[in-house]
């Protein structure tokens, strides 16, 4: 099934990082003042985030992060790529809990754990070697939507607000919730420019918050409870569009999964057809509507749906270019009553 998660490059080798102290440490002010941190984090939230403890007189120690990927180059920003420009100690561990990493962690000695949009799960082994806590940067306003991609899923629903989350992770709290700052999603947006925005939301709530996180006097709040259950990863079925569900909910559906996630897929003239993005209309007052995914007028492109129509602005055929609607009637001749079906039919 298709996952979220990119391919595993080699990782970077961490190897020749052995001393307590290295001398390339970021490290401002006064040593009495510092304070060691241990940052885990990934893609561009995780490299707002560090960037704002570049700006603070304490140590990042190491950054923890997934290895990098070509498939991410152009849309997300590299940890990775971050840590070497800064020379800041670099890890790429396969796994993060194992008895492994965890001495080299301790070796790291760090005062606080701050985890950014990392990927991994942090087990309590791990966060009790921070003695002023662990804390966790979370891409949504919890508790709503927890799980992977939250983003994804806050579109997909029609959502017209998110944000971004600092909670307690370290063990024996209750997840209580330090700092909560909100973003909007606009009606055109797609998840990626949601995602971006978290990632600026993200930046300004550290900076905001950080003074008193760091003297461990920040305010908390009870994290409460969300009776749905955590969202998984984002499978290439969830992508699949059902033309009996309504036009809206298709838009949010084809804006959420939009580059550079996997795209929504329909069925036409028996060859997968991802339709990357559209707008939606109410269905006409009278007349017939015809069978959903029929096509019913080429300028705009309207596709009938269980209620309202859908009107794709780009699309693209599989092994073909994306095109936009007019190029793509164009090239394939595309005529009225033709029908768009599922996919895989």
């Amino acid at each position: 099934p298709f996952s979220l998660e990119f391919p595993r490059s080699a990782p970077y080798n961490s190897t020749a990082f052995q001393s307590k102290r290295s001398p390339h440490l970021h490290r401002r002010g006064p040593v009495e003042s510092v304070v060691n941190i241990l940052v885990f984090g990934h893609q561009t939230i995780g490299c707002t985030c560090v960037q704002v403890l570049l700006d603070v007189p304490h140590t990042v120690v190491g950054i923890v992060t997934e290895p990098e990927d070509p498939a991410a180059a152009g849309w997300f920003d590299s940890l990775e790529s971050l840590a070497k420009a800064r020379h800041l100690p670099l890890f790429t561990p396969e796994k993060v809990n194992s008895q492994e990493f965890l001495a080299t962690v301790h070796s790291l000695q760090p005062d606080l754990i701050l985890s950014c949009d990392y990927p991994q799960h942090l087990e309590p082994p791990l966060l009790t070697l921070a003695p002023r806590g662990a804390f966790n940067l979370y891409a949504t306003l919890l508790p709503r939507y927890r799980g992977h991609t939250p983003h994804i899923w806050a579109v997909m629903h029609g959502e017209t607000t998110t944000g971004v989350t600092l909670h307690d992770m370290s063990p024996g709290s209750d997840g209580d919730i330090i700092a909560q700052q909100t973003v909007p999603i606009l009606w055109t947006d797609h998840s990626y420019d949601v995602y971006r925005k978290q990632a600026e939301a993200a930046a300004a709530l550290l900076r905001r918050v950080l003074p008193e996180l760091l003297e461990s006097r920040a305010p908390r709040t009870p994290i409460g409870t969300d009776p749905t259950a955590p969202f998984g990863r984002l499978q290439i079925a969830a992508c699949a569009i059902d033309w009996n569900r309504s036009g809206l909910e298709l838009y949010h559906l084809i804006r959420a999964v939009s580059h550079p996630y996997p795209g929504a897929s329909a069925g036409f003239r028996g060859r997968r057809c991802t339709i990357w993005s559209a707008e939606v209309r109410p269905a006409p007052l009278t007349g017939h509507v015809p069978a959903p995914g029929s096509l019913i007028k080429l300028v705009p492109f309207y596709l009938a749906t269980g209620n309202g129509l859908v009107i794709p602005r780009q699309l693209q055929l599989e092994g073909e270019p994306e095109l936009d609607a007019g190029a793509f009637i164009d090239r394939y001749h595309v005529t009225v009553g033709e029908r768009f079906t599922a996919w895989p039919d």
